[in-house]
C-alpha cells in the first residue's frame, strides 16, 4: 500500500531521473507540483515530496526523461523502463502527440533465491532480451488525449470521460506497456501511467488464439479537421481467424501449417462477434493467393466462415497477386466497386463545428493478406482515398465527379501519409519498410521502388530468420508472455535456427551465398523456359516448343509480322510479345491459359491480324503473349444441315471456298476481304454484301466453343445463353478465347449480278449523292449498293464511286433499279453476271483471277492505315452534303465509305445481339486512309487528317451516344488506361459499341471473368456494384 497517493489527473510531461545508490527517484520538473516517484531496488515503490539523500560519496546519475513506461518483474530482478528521448510528430484534438525516439531499460537488481551462476545466465539472457526492447520502432503516446480510442469512440464518451485517466480510458487491446503498467496500477500512480501504443512482429505470430484474438491486429483511423468539422474513418486489420502457423526454416517463404482446423470455425465465430460488438457491421477482404499454400489459409478461411455469413458479417476473397500482379494495383478498382455499396451503406463518422455527431460509422472493413502489410496497406490506402472523396463531398468542399488526384498538393499529402503508415507498422511488424510503397506514394509502381522492395525483401529474410525470434521473445517478455522460471533453457528453440550455431559473418555469408544461386537461377531460368516447362508439363505426350517462338528464335520475326495487316504496328517501337504460342489444337490453348495465368503475363489473341488498333497483337501496358490462332483453321461444312464449323484461325476466303466446294448456292453473309480472320471478324459483328438480306455474321451463328478462363472447353449448351450472346458481337478476347464458330448457311441464287459505276461531283455527283441517302436502305433487299467518296486531287474533284451486288440476274436488277434509285442510271451494260464466289472475287479487285486465290492468306499487302466509323439516323442535308465534300478535298486523303442498311437490318431487334445499330439506321460510314511511306511524323499527319474529319462530321451523325463499329476499332474514342478496365473508363467507348447492350456485356464479363484475364484497352470491364452482387452470393 502507498504511504501516500497523488490524486492529480496529468501525466507529468518532464521528469528529471536519479540514479541512487539503493534506488531510482523520477522527479517531475514540468511546473507540476506533484510527488516524487521512488522505485527500490527491491521493486517497491513510493511516493516523496523530495528527492532523498544521497548516502554515498559517489555522485549520483541525473538524466531528464519524457514518461514512466513501467515496471518489469521478472526473476533475475525488477526493471524500471522510461523514455529517454521524444518527438511531436503532430496535433490531434488540439493536443500533441509523441513519438519515442529513446527507451532505456534500468535493472533494479533484485536477487533470485538461486545460485550465483544461474543468475548471471538469467540476467544475461534477460539483459540482451531488453535491448532488443530498447530499440522498439513506431511507438507513439499523448499525455492529453486517449489516442487507443477512434474519434467516434472518443466522442461517445462524453465530456465526462476526460476526467477520467487515460489508461482508464484505453482500449487494453492497444496498450504496448498495458502489462508492464500493472504495478503502477495497483499502486494508484495516476500521474505516472502513461498508455503507449505499437505492434507485433511477422512469421513468429500468425493466426489466432482459441478466444479469437488475432495477430497483427492493427486499427487505422484516417481523420481530417477541416472548417471546424471532424471527419474520421476506421478500417481494421488481422491475421487469417483460426490457429496457424509458418515455421521458419531458412526458406524464403516458409510453409503454412493449420492447427486445430476442427476448431477453425468456432475459432472464427468468436473473432467476428467481438469485431461485431467494437465495430457493427463487418465485411472481411481476404487478399491472399487462390492457390498454393495460400490458397488453402484462403479455403480453409472461407469454409470457416459459411456459418458466420449474415446481413451484418460479409467475406469477400480477392486474389491480390492475380489481379493486379506485380504492378498493377490500379486494378483495385474492381475491389472497390464489390464493396462501394457497403461503405456507401456503413458510413463515416463526422462532427460538425459545434461538435455535434453529424454521422455516424456503424460498419468496418477488415482487411488481410497473409503478413497484414504490403497488399493491406495498398488495400487500404485505395479504400481510405475514396472515403476522404466521400467525405469532402459530403462538407460541400468537392463536386460529385470531384476526386483527390485533381488537387495535386492533397494528393501529394494524402499519398505521403498512407505510405508512411504502411512504412510504420512494416518497419514495427517485419524490420523493413513496406513494400510497394513506390504506388502508395506516386500512384504508380517505379523501377526504383521495385529495386527497393528487392532489397527490402532480402533484409526480411534474414530478419525473420536470424532475428525476429529474438524480437518476438523481447516482445513476449516485456507484455507478459514469456514463461520464466529457473528450470527454463533460456536459450531459444527454433527450427532451423542457423543462427544458434554459427556466427554472424556465417549467417551473412549463406545469405550472400543463396542471393548469388537466386541470381544464377534467373539468368538460366528465363521466362520462356518457365513457361515452356509449364507448357510440357500440361502436354507431356506434344513437343511444345514447336509451338512456341521467343525473340531468340529464327522464326519469331516472321511469325510475328504473318499477320500484322497494319504497318502503324510493325515498327520498331511497337511492343513486342515476349512469346508467340501457335497452338495445333485445343490443349494447346487451354495450357497456354493456364500458364499465362499462373505466371501473370498478358494474352492477345489473334486470329487474322486486321484489328485496326492492332490489339490483337500488341499491348501498351505491360509484358505479353501472343497467342497466334493462325493454324486453327479447320473447316467443316454440311450442306445437308446447311451449316458449317469453322475454326477461328481460318479467313473469309477460305471459309468461302469450302462452302463453294459442297455447293454453288449456299453462302454465308461475311465481309469481302478474304484474308480477315474468322475469329475476330464474327465475335466483333461482321457484315457483308448480305446483310440487308440475311443480317449480319452474328445473325446467323447456331453453336460456338469458347476455352474460358479457366481453361474449359465450352459450347452454347455448357456456357450459356448469356455468354453464347456475348460472344456474338460483343467481341470474343474480352470473355475467353473462342475456338470456333457453327454457322447457318444461307441460300444464293446460281446467278448474281455485280455493277461498279463512278461519277465525279461535275457529272452532278452531289445530287446523286445525296439521293443515294434516301433510296439505298429502302430499295429491294436483294440489292445493296455501296458508295464511296474519295478526293481525285489530280482533276480537283471528288469521285463518287456505286457499286452493286444483286442477287439475281441482270434483267431483274435494272428493273429494280429503274424504279428505285432511276438517278444513277444503271443500264445492262453497266452490269456482270457471275456466281456469288465470283462476285466475291469481283469486290477485291481479283476478278480476274481463280476463284483458288481466295485461299492466298497474303493475297494483300499490309500497309499503314487508320479507320474511324458513324452511323446515320437521318440523311446528310445537300448543303452538309457539299460542305461535307469541299471538306474532303481539302483533307486530300480520307476515303468514306456509305454501307447501307434496311431489309433484314431493320428487323432485327437492337438487343438480340450485342450488336446493336439495327432500325432507325440508314448507313454506317467508315473512315479509311491508307499510305505508304514510313514515318512517324507521316503517319500522325495521315492519322490526324482522319480525326479532323470525323469531328466535321459532328452535326450529322448519331448522338447520345455517338455510334461507333467494334469490327472499325478506334481508340480515340476511348481506352481503359493501363488495363485498369474500370467500369466508368469502359463505359465511355463501350456505350458507343453497344449502346444499351453494354451493360449486359458487363454483366457477363463480371460472371464468367471477374478477374480480368481476357483484357485490353478497349475489352469489357466487369464490375461489382449492388446491381449485380447477388450473383455471387
Amino acid at each position: 500500500m502507498m504511504e501516500k497517493t497523488d490524486h492529480a489527473r496529468k501525466l507529468y510531461k518532464r521528469m528529471r531521473l536519479w540514479e541512487l545508490p539503493d534506488q531510482y527517484v523520477a522527479e517531475p520538473i514540468d511546473g507540476s507540483s506533484g510527488s516524487c516517484l521512488v522505485v527500490k531496488r527491491d521493486g517497491s515503490m513510493t511516493l516523496v515530496d523530495e528527492i532523498p539523500d544521497c548516502t554515498t560519496v559517489r555522485v549520483p546519475k541525473i538524466q531528464t526523461i519524457y514518461g514512466v513506461v513501467g515496471i518489469l518483474k521478472l526473476l533475475a530482478g525488477s526493471y524500471l523502463l522510461a523514455i529517454t528521448e521524444r518527438e511531436n510528430v503532430g496535433l490531434y484534438l488540439g493536443h500533441p502527440i509523441y513519438k519515442v525516439l529513446s527507451l532505456k531499460v534500468f535493472p533494479c537488481d533484485r536477487s533470485p533465491k538461486s545460485s550465483r551462476d544461474e543468475k548471471k545466465k538469467m540476467e544475461s539472457e534477460f539483459s540482451s532480451l531488453l535491448k532488443v526492447a530498447e530499440r522498439t520502432p513506431g511507438l507513439y503516446f499523448s499525455y492529453h488525449v486517449n489516442i487507443t480510442l477512434s474519434a467516434q469512440r472518443l466522442n461517445d464518451l462524453g465530456v465526462e470521460a476526460t476526467k477520467i485517466p487515460l489508461w482508464r480510458q484505453a482500449e487494453p487491446r492497444f496498450v504496448w506497456n498495458n502489462y508492464m503498467l500493472e504495478l503502477l496500477i495497483d499502486n494508484k500512480l495516476e500521474a505516472y501511467i502513461l498508455p503507449i501504443i505499437q505492434g507485433s512482429t511477422r512469421m513468429w505470430r500468425r493466426g489466432a488464439d482459441d478466444d479469437g484474438y488475432v495477430a497483427n491486429f492493427v486499427e487505422s483511423e484516417q481523420i481530417i479537421q477541416v472548417k471546424g468539422y471532424t471527419a474520421s474513418f476506421v478500417q481494421v486489420r488481422g491475421s487469417i481467424p483460426y490457429v496457424w502457423e509458418q515455421i521458419v526454416d531458412l526458406s524464403y517463404k516458409p510453409k503454412f501449417e493449420i492447427m486445430k482446423p476442427e476448431k477453425a470455425a468456432h475459432i472464427s465465430e468468436r473473432h467476428f462477434l467481438d469485431l461485431r460488438k467494437k465495430y457493427g457491421n463487418v465485411i472481411a477482404i481476404d487478399l491472399v493467393n487462390t492457390r498454393g499454400d495460400e490458397g488453402r489459409l484462403s479455403e480453409k478461411f472461407a469454409t470457416s466462415m459459411e456459418k458466420i455469413l449474415n446481413d451484418d458479417v460479409r467475406y469477400l476473397h480477392f486474389d491480390f497477386h492475380k489481379i493486379c500482379g506485380h504492378v498493377h494495383f490500379e486494378r483495385l478498382s474492381i475491389l472497390y466497386e464489390q464493396i462501394e455499396d457497403f461503405l456507401i451503406k456503413n458510413r463515416y463518422h463526422l462532427l460538425n463545428e459545434k461538435r455535434e455527431k453529424v454521422e455516424t460509422q456503424i460498419g468496418v472493413v477488415r482487411t488481410n493478406c497473409i503478413d497484414c502489410l504490403d497488399r493491406t496497406n495498398v488495400t487500404q490506402s485505395m479504400i481510405g482515398r475514396k472515403m476522404l472523396e466521400f467525405q469532402l463531398q459530403r462538407l460541400g468542399l468537392f463536386d460529385a465527379d470531384e476526386n483527390i488526384s485533381t488537387h495535386s498538393n492533397l494528393n501529394d499529402s494524402f499519398k505521403i501519409l498512407w505510405a508512411n503508415h504502411g512504412d510504420d507498422i512494416s518497419i514495427q511488424y517485419s524490420g523493413t519498410p513496406a513494400l510497394k510503397g513506390d504506388f502508395v506514394r506516386v500512384g504508380r509502381r517505379t523501377t526504383r521502388g521495385m529495386l527497393k522492395d528487392g532489397y527490402n525483401a532480402l533484409m526480411r529474410y534474414y530478419l525473420n530468420n536470424f532475428v525476429d525470434g529474438t524480437k518476438q521473445d523481447s516482445i513476449d517478455l516485456v507484455q507478459g508472455h514469456y514463461i520464466v522460471s529457473l528450470t527454463r533453457d533460456m536459450s531459444p528453440k527454433r527450427k532451423g535456427g542457423i543462427a544458434n550455431i554459427a556466427p554472424f559473418p556465417v549467417v551473412v555469408g549463406v545469405i550472400l551465398m543463396g542471393i548469388f544461386f537466386a541470381l544464377l537461377s534467373l539468368v538460366r531460368g528465363s521466362f520462356y523456359e518457365t513457361f515452356l516447362k509449364c507448357m510440357s508439363h500440361r502436354n507431356s505426350s506434344d513437343r511444345v516448343s514447336s509451338i512456341l517462338y521467343n525473340p531468340n528464335n529464327s522464326s519469331y520475326t516472321s511469325t510475328l509480322q504473318a499477320y500484322i495487316r497494319n504497318k502503324r504496328f510493325n515498327t520498331s517501337t511497337t511492343p513486342k510479345p515476349i512469346i508467340i504460342v501457335t497452338p495445333l489444337h485445343q490443349t494447346h490453348v487451354q495450357s497456354t491459359i493456364f500458364c499465362s495465368k499462373n505466371l501473370s503475363i498478358n494474352l492477345r489473341i489473334r486470329s487474322g491480324g486486321h484489328d485496326f488498333e492492332g490489339l490483337s497483337y500488341v499491348s501498351y501496358t505491360r509484358h505479353f503473349l501472343l497467342l497466334d490462332m493462325s493454324n486453327l483453321r479447320t473447316i467443316d461444312v454440311n450442306i445437308t444441315e446447311e451449316t458449317a464449323i469453322v475454326e477461328v484461325g481460318a479467313t473469309i476466303g477460305e471459309l468461302y471456298y469450302r462452302i463453294w466446294e459442297k455447293s454453288k448456292v449456299h453462302a454465308f453473309p461475311a465481309g469481302v476481304c478474304s484474308t480477315v480472320g474468322i475469329g475476330g471478324h464474327i465475335s466483333g459483328g461482321g457484315y457483308g454484301v448480305l446483310m440487308r438480306k440475311y443480317g449480319l455474321t452474328v445473325d446467323n451463328i447456331v453453336d460456338a466453343m469458347i476455352v474460358d478462363v479457366n481453361g474449359r472447353v465450352l459450347d452454347r449448351k455448357s456456357m450459356g445463353e448469356d455468354l453464347f450472346w456475348a460472344i456474338r458481337g460483343g467481341g470474343g478476347a474480352s470473355f475467353g478465347v473462342i475456338l470456333s464458330y457453327k454457322l447457318r448457311l444461307v441460300g444464293v441464287p446460281e446467278t448474281v449480278t455485280v455493277f461498279r459505276v463512278s461519277k465525279s461531283s461535275e457529272e452532278k455527283g452531289i445530287d446523286i449523292v445525296n439521293r443515294w441517302q434516301y433510296v439505298a436502305d429502302k430499295i429491294d433487299r436483294d440489292l445493296f449498293i455501296r458508295l464511296y467518296i474519295k478526293p481525285d486531287n489530280a482533276k480537283k474533284t471528288i469521285e463518287a464511286e456505286f457499286t452493286g451486288f444483286f442477287l439475281g440476274d441482270s434483267d431483274r436488277l435494272v428493273s429494280v433499279m429503274n424504279k428505285g434509285f432511276p438517278e444513277l442510271g444503271i443500264q445492262k451494260d453497266d452490269c456482270k453476271e457471275m456466281s456469288w464466289i465470283e462476285s466475291e472475287l469481283f469486290w477485291s479487285s481479283t476478278d480476274k483471277a481463280p476463284v483458288e486465290v481466295l485461299l492466298d492468306r497474303s493475297l494483300f499487302k499490309s500497309q499503314y492505315a487508320k479507320r474511324k466509323s458513324d452511323f446515320l439516323q437521318i440523311p446528310i442535308p445537300k448543303d452538309g452534303m457539299e460542305s461535307l465534300l469541299r471538306k474532303m478535298m481539302e483533307l486530300r486523303v480520307v476515303g468514306l465509305a456509305f454501307n447501307p442498311y434496311g431489309g433484314r437490318m431493320s428487323e432485327i431487334p437492337d438487343w438480340e445481339t450485342p450488336f446493336p445499330h439495327r432500325a432507325g439506321n440508314i448507313f454506317k460510314i467508315h473512315y479509311s486512309v491508307n499510305w505508304h511511306e514510313e514515318g512517324s511524323e507521316l503517319a500522325a499527319y495521315y492519322v490526324n487528317q482522319t480525326r479532323v474529319l470525323y469531328d466535321f462530321m459532328t452535326p450529322f451523325v448519331s448522338k447520345d451516344p455517338r455510334g461507333a463499329y467494334l469490327n472499325y476499332r478506334d481508340l480515340d474514342i476511348g481506352v481503359s488506361s493501363v488495363g485498369n478496365n474500370s467500369y466508368s473508363e469502359g463505359k465511355v467507348y463501350g456505350e458507343k459499341y453497344f449502346k444499351g447492350n453494354f451493360d449486359r456485356l458487363v454483366k457477363v464479363k463480371t460472371m464468367v471473368d471477374p478477374g480480368i484475364f481476357f483484357t485490353d484497352e478497349q475489352s469489357i470491364p466487369p464490375r461489382f456494384d449492388s446491381r449485380y452482387r447477388r450473383m455471387f452470393r
